[in-house]
């Protein structure tokens, strides 16, 4: 019994071959996409210094936690946009053409990045799962820093007590940004004690 044929457009056979190629092809551009997809792991670590805790030492670093080497810079801290900046930012963000990048950031929040320790940050290679050199700064510097960029949303938050998130942002050279949450709690994470750098960020805003 001979392969079906389709007159002039093959047989049976010709078309599951056919069929089969698509698919493979398909599914390798999938894994390799999936393959070359960039992750980055966030670390923020705090060092005690003393029983002042203004003074104790704040690292930040992030992880290349993918199979592809990526290029990218530290540019701070901000606070999280409301869901209305969020969704008009992922708008923006669907295609990183220059037009786009500096439409968002006119429109994004602020980074603070005025400390010496931000000044002289460059552009890093890192290879897959390389952890990057740490940026450091004081606890007192990086709440007031939050403060001199705090919006009239995150002040409503203080006043009404609710916690409030902050984000670390790191920069590819093609413009997407990589930002990681924090949340700051009013009262410390299994405790009743008020969180110092929530009740620093109330006085620095004169918030009672």
């Amino acid at each position: 019994m001979g392969w079906l044929r389709f007159d002039g457009y093959g047989t049976l056979a010709d078309y599951i071959g056919i069929i089969s190629t698509v698919v493979t092809i398909g599914l390798t551009i999938r894994y390799y996409n999936r393959d070359r997809r960039i992750n980055m792991m966030f670390n923020q670590t705090i060092s005690p210094i003393d029983s002042n805790h203004a003074h104790d030492n704040v690292e930040i670093s992030v992880m290349n936690a993918s199979a592809t080497k990526v290029v990218v810079a530290f540019i701070g801290f901000k606070w999280r946009e409301n869901w209305l900046t969020r969704l008009r930012l992922r708008l923006l963000t669907k295609k990183y053409t220059w037009n786009r990048i500096r439409k968002r950031d006119n429109l994004q929040n602020s980074f603070f990045i005025n400390h010496e320790n931000f000044a002289q940050n460059k552009m890093i290679v890192l290879d897959a799962w390389q952890l990057s050199p740490s940026v450091s700064l004081t606890l007192q510097e990086l709440i007031t820093g939050l403060a001199s960029v705090a919006s009239k949303d995150v002040v409503r938050r203080l006043c009404k007590n609710r916690p409030v998130t902050y984000q670390i942002g790191y920069e590819r050279y093609d413009g997407k940004l990589y930002l990681h949450d924090l949340t700051i709690d009013p009262v410390e994470v299994g405790g009743n004690r008020e969180n110092i750098m929530y009740s620093e960020l109330k006085r620095i805003l004169s918030i009672q």
